[in-house]
């Protein structure tokens, strides 16, 4: 499968191998848009949907290391799959500056989606709202990995999921890249 590499700071690698080093990672490659527009030609339900998978793979990523337990390995990405949680860090997002108007955009569009709701999720208002930020969450994380993945790679570090903690408790992108935090 073709493999995009997302640097995490000074790779010493050659780039053309596969690599367990901790300053590079290699995610799969969007697949072809044929020059079409994300938002344009699919529908945020779409985009959330695969953004939903992106989601899981950079909490999955995120808590591999150090090495835990199964339950307390699978507790803790679950924590961070749930869209109690992808509002929490939704809302979190929009209180900085982070982001840019299009990408403000593109969780508005997001947020407005409409689809079958978990029924957890479904008998109040509140929590159809919580639905409504986890996919605007998932939609703007789907349209970046399309469009942008370093910005999504950027954005994931921003609420915590890009890069899992070294063993002195340091942020191995940070430590790599010879930032401070």
């Amino acid at each position: 499968m073709p493999e995009q590499q997302i640097p995490l700071g000074s790779s010493t690698g050659s780039g053309s191998e596969r690599s367990t080093q901790r300053d590079t990672w290699r995610v799969p490659i969007p697949p072809h848009l044929h020059g079409k527009a994300p938002c344009a030609h699919w529908n945020a339900n779409a985009l959330a949907f695969l953004g939903d998978s992106v989601w899981e793979l950079y909490a999955r990523r995120h808590f591999f290391y150090p090495p835990s337990r199964k339950d307390n390995y699978f507790n803790s990405v679950i924590k961070h799959v749930r869209a109690e949680k992808q509002e929490q860090l939704c809302r979190q997002l929009e209180g900085t500056e982070f982001l840019s108007d299009e990408e403000r955009d593109v969780l508005r569009w997001g947020r407005n989606a409409t689809g079958t709701m978990p029924k957890r999720l479904t008998d109040t208002a509140m929590k159809r709202e919580t639905y409504r930020a986890a996919t605007a969450i998932e939609c703007l994380a789907g349209y970046l990995y399309l469009t942008n993945p370093q910005r999504l790679h950027d954005m994931m570090c921003e609420l915590g999921l890009g890069d899992a903690l070294g063993e002195d408790g340091s942020n191995s992108a940070a430590a790599a890249s010879g930032d401070d935090g």
